[in-house]
């Protein structure tokens, strides 16, 4: 263990815990060198940790994120679906349906007939 900015170097003590008390065991001097107290640390109430439980497969992750991203792609295929049927004509578009579909209306005849019949009257 090293400290930087100590100013003051000085033993550390090195303790342990021992039936539910804090007891030294040792010192660590400025040198590096440790003194050990007594016997030193015990290792009389170290036990080994239990093993991890395995791993289950959770089902609550295909509840929270299958099922909502189902319902979400399948209403967007059917939106383009229904969307795409609704935009196309069921025969094909007849001739001129399409301009008067969109408020549109061939004029190009009319005036050139007034033209023509402009041009009649002035030559009678």
């Amino acid at each position: 263990v090293k400290f930087s900015g100590n100013d003051r170097p000085n033993a550390l003590s090195v303790k342990q815990v021992l039936q539910g008390k804090e007891v030294d065991v040792g010192l660590v001097h400025p040198n590096g060198t440790i003194s050990w107290i007594g016997n030193g640390t015990t290792n009389a109430f170290w036990a080994e940790e239990p093993e991890d439980p395995p791993v289950k497969f959770q089902y609550w992750l295909v509840i929270q994120i299958g099922i909502p991203t189902m319902i979400f792609c399948c209403t967007a295929v059917a939106g383009v679906y229904f969307g795409l049927k609704q935009a196309r004509p069921k025969s094909g578009p007849k001739k001129g349906n399409q301009q008067k579909q969109f408020g549109f209306e061939d004029t190009s005849n009319q005036e050139s007939n007034k033209e023509v019949e402009q041009a009649e009257a002035a030559t009678v």
